[in-house]
């Protein structure tokens, strides 16, 4: 009986938790698809937008999507599977969203697509994404990292223009037009990692002060960086990114000259064998204490230069490192 009753009071909790759990979101606003070429979206009091279907998101002319009036409560966007592209304007104004998932099914944006997401501070696109059009990123002011997909063909005008807080951007190297105006205004930007060659089609203004302020980098076997425009900025070569070796011996990183096949393990935060610029980003995340980062969970990759915790001077190290610098080395 004892048991029984047990079995019971636990289901009862169950059921309580999760009817807790169901009502802790409610639903601010829904549309469903009233046929096959829309999108169904919803928005939760919990300030996300689900949006859902087998088409593309519409184009709209600025602040005229359907849930740009609520923009001032969502913070996180979420797109399903399925749905196919991402119409201009579609995510124009949405200053707080913070989050952008966005499935391998979409394979376009739209100009202007994510416009003034001010908030948004990193976002990945999918790796069926060819282009990325007019001033699809232009204004997102906490954009810190965006990765690019090896299909990328082109970038358009004014597409990163006043993303101030965007540091370094890697270029794949399937790219071959850049648009005037890209980086114009990005006031953080120092570093621009080409993995290809020099694009053939260029615009007439990338960045700010003639570039005075930005290194472009490319791998050693790449052609045209020493012709027009690319020898009127500041260039230098960068060997691209390491992939490790899989010894079975356990003696730590290698040196400076990355030919080693040791395991790797100072600098290799996420364990996925290389050392790049994601294991970066993680430290970054963990020096600056985000929820989803335990400083235990890191510290003995994270703690690169051995003194016995991790501290921004491992920031810079590993930084470094990943940018090539001469005299930069991770323990052995």
């Amino acid at each position: 009986m004892k048991k029984i009753t047990s079995v019971v009071i636990i289901s009862l909790v169950l059921a309580f938790l999760l009817a807790g759990s169901v009502a802790a979101a409610k639903v601010t606003y829904e549309y469903e698809a009233k046929t096959s070429s829309e999108v169904s979206w919803t928005i939760y009091d919990t300030g996300e937008l689900i949006i859902s279907g087998k088409a593309a998101i519409s184009g709209y002319n600025a602040g005229e999507a359907p849930w740009y009036k609520y923009r001032n409560s969502v913070t996180s966007i979420t797109i399903k599977s399925g749905v196919t592209g991402i119409g201009k304007y579609a995510f124009y104004g949405m200053r707080y969203v913070t989050e952008i998932d966005i499935p391998s099914t979409v394979t376009s944006l739209g100009m202007y697509a994510f416009n003034k997401c001010e908030d948004l501070e990193y976002i990945e696109l999918p790796s069926k994404i060819t282009g990325i059009p007019t001033g699809a990123f232009q204004g997102c002011e906490s954009l810190e990292e965006i990765e690019l997909p090896s299909s990328l063909k082109s970038i358009r005008s004014n597409a990163f223009q006043d993303c101030v807080s965007l540091i370094e951007i890697t270029i794949p190297g399937g790219v071959d037009t850049l648009g005037n105006n890209i980086f114009v205004g990005c006031i953080s930007l120092e570093d621009v990692y080409f993995m290809g060659d020099a694009p053939s089609t260029v615009g007439e203004v990338l960045f700010d002060d003639d570039g005075d302020d930005v290194t472009v980098y490319y791998t050693k076997d790449a052609s045209g960086f020493t012709k027009l425009p690319w020898r009127a900025y500041n260039t230098d070569t960068f060997s691209g990114e390491y992939e490790g070796g899989n010894d079975d011996d356990d003696d730590g990183w290698l040196d400076s000259s990355r030919d080693d096949d040791s395991d790797i393990w100072y600098g290799d935060l996420n364990e996925d064998g290389k050392v790049n610029t994601a294991d970066r980003r993680i430290l970054t995340y963990v020096l600056a204490f985000r929820e989803d980062f335990d400083l235990d969970d890191y510290e003995d990759r994270g703690d690169v230069d051995e003194d016995g915790e991790i501290t921004p001077m491992d920031d810079i190290i590993l930084s470094r490192y990943i940018d090539g610098w001469k005299n930069y080395e991770l323990p052995n």
